[in-house]
C-alpha cells in the first residue's frame, strides 16, 4: 500500500511491431507516462521515440510526447493486458520542405478564404434585389452550394495538414501548422454557417408552398424545383 492508501499495481502492456510482440512493464500504473512507453518501445523495437507511430483504442502518438508534460498511461485508460500498435513514421520534412508545403496551404486557404468572402458579397447582395439570373431562392440556393463545397475543400486541407511529419524538433514549423489548422477550422465554421443561414431561409420562403414531400426536406432542391404550369380550362 502506498502512503496514501492506494495499492500500487504494477502494468503490463503488449506491442506489435513488424509482427512481432513483445511485453512492457512498468512497476507504477499510477505513474507511467507516454514518454516511458516511448522509450520501452525503443528498448525492444530499436525506434527512436520520434520516429514511431503507437496506435492504442483508436488514439494515436505520431510521434509520442517525450517531454515532462507527458500524459500519463492511466489518463488515457491503458490497463494491465491491453495491446498497441507501434508502427515506423515516414522520413520527417526538414525545414526547408516544411516551410514550403505551409506556404502552399497558407495560399490555398487565403484563397478558399477569398471565395468565402466573396459568397457572402454576392447574399448580401441577392437580399437587395441583384440577381445575375433566375430568382433570388435559385441564387441563394447557388451560395450554399458553394459555401459546402469550399468546406469540403477546407475539410481535406485540414486532414492533409494534420497528416504532415514534422520534424518533431522543428518547433516554428509546429507552431505555424497548428496556427493554419485553426484558420482553416474557423472558416470551415463561417461556411457551415451561411449553408444553416441560407437553408432557414429558404425553408421559410412562401416558394416554399409549393413544393411536395420528396423536396421538403431540403429547400435548396426545392427553389431549383420548376413550378407546375396551371392547367388550362377546356
Amino acid at each position: 500500500m502506498s502512503g496514501e492508501g492506494k495499492e500500487t499495481k504494477e502494468l503490463q502492456l503488449f506491442g506489435l511491431y513488424e509482427g512481432q510482440e513483445f511485453s512492457v512493464s512498468f512497476a507504477r500504473s499510477e505513474t507511467a507516462t507516454v514518454a516511458d512507453l516511448a522509450q520501452e518501445v525503443h528498448s525492444h523495437t530499436g525506434l527512436q521515440p520520434h520516429r514511431q507511430r503507437i496506435e492504442y483504442r483508436g488514439i494515436v502518438f505520431d510521434p509520442p510526447d517525450t517531454d515532462k508534460w507527458a500524459p500519463l498511461l492511466d489518463d488515457l485508460n491503458f490497463r494491465s493486458g491491453d495491446h498497441f500498435d507501434v508502427s515506423k513514421t515516414a522520413r520527417p520534412l526538414n525545414a526547408a520542405e516544411t516551410a514550403t508545403t505551409l506556404k502552399e496551404a497558407s495560399v490555398t486557404l487565403q484563397t478558399f478564404t477569398s471565395n468565402l468572402e466573396a459568397l457572402e458579397e454576392k447574399k448580401a447582395l441577392v437580399h437587395q434585389g441583384y440577381v445575375e439570373s433566375g430568382n433570388q431562392l435559385m441564387a441563394l440556393a447557388g451560395i450554399r452550394q458553394s459555401a459546402d463545397l469550399i468546406k469540403d475543400k477546407l475539410m481535406v486541407l485540414i486532414k492533409d495538414l494534420n497528416a504532415l511529419h514534422l520534424d518533431h524538433r522543428n518547433y516554428e514549423g509546429q507552431a505555424r501548422r497548428r496556427d493554419t489548422v485553426d484558420s482553416a477550422q474557423r472558416q470551415m465554421d463561417k461556411c457551415g454557417a451561411l449553408s444553416v443561414n441560407i437553408f432557414h431561409k429558404l425553408a421559410q420562403s412562401q416558394d416554399l408552398a409549393r413544393t411536395g414531400k420528396l423536396y421538403a426536406s431540403d429547400p435548396m432542391l426545392a427553389a431549383c424545383r420548376p413550378r407546375k404550369q396551371p392547367k388550362r380550362a377546356n
